[in-house]
């Protein structure tokens, strides 16, 4: 018995090694601050395109193999469509990691395809909690706030979005539609 308990923790140990949080976590990368400096000011879009993909990469890295393939397939399931599996996954990682803003924004992001609008907002709070500079999730919440018929704050949370990353996509459709709704002309 006292063998098999030995065995017991053993396996514990490691597992929780595997899944542990590191001591820093993805959105901490100091090499994030450098990219985001270069984003903010380039004027090239295929290297600013360049620029979004590196830190994309970065915030997806959880630094924990057990979490990074958790992650992976929560995405393919979203790609499927198999939105409990991948809810099931997305649950798991934000458990098993809570200072890691990637899986709270990736369940932010599945909550909103869900339309489960206030869940998704308040993952995209603890994402920018986590990462205040995550574009990906302050464009959520521009999407969230002008669902609501929030268009001021909308307008905002997007305009932030714009300082840090200004190639978002359809940025200036999207500017145009939200200042015509908080200006309260007919689009």
């Amino acid at each position: 018995m006292r063998f098999l308990l030995s065995i017991f923790g053993a396996l514990v140990m490691a597992v929780g090694l595997v899944v542990a949080p590191s001591s820093m976590a993805a959105q901490d990368d100091p090499h994030l601050d450098d990219l985001f400096e270069q984003l903010a000011v380039e004027k090239n879009e295929r290297r600013a395109e360049m620029l979004q993909d590196a830190i994309w990469e970065a915030w997806l890295d959880a630094e924990s193999p057990s979490v990074n393939l958790m992650m992976e397939r929560s995405l393919v399931a979203l790609d499927g469509d198999d939105m409990p599996t991948a809810l099931s996954l997305l649950n798991a990682i934000v458990d098993l990691r809570p200072d890691y803003a990637e899986g709270w924004n990736k369940r932010a992001t599945l909550f909103f395809l869900m339309e489960d609008y206030d869940q998704s907002m308040a993952d995209i709070q603890k994402t920018l909690e986590l990462e205040p500079r995550h574009f990906g999730a302050l464009t959520g919440l521009s999407s969230i706030l002008s669902a609501y018929g929030e268009y001021e704050k909308a307008l905002e949370a997007y305009q932030e979005a714009l300082k840090i990353n200004p190639f978002l996509p359809d940025s200036k459709e999207r500017l145009q539609t939200l200042t015509k709704k908080v200006e309260g002309q007919k689009i």
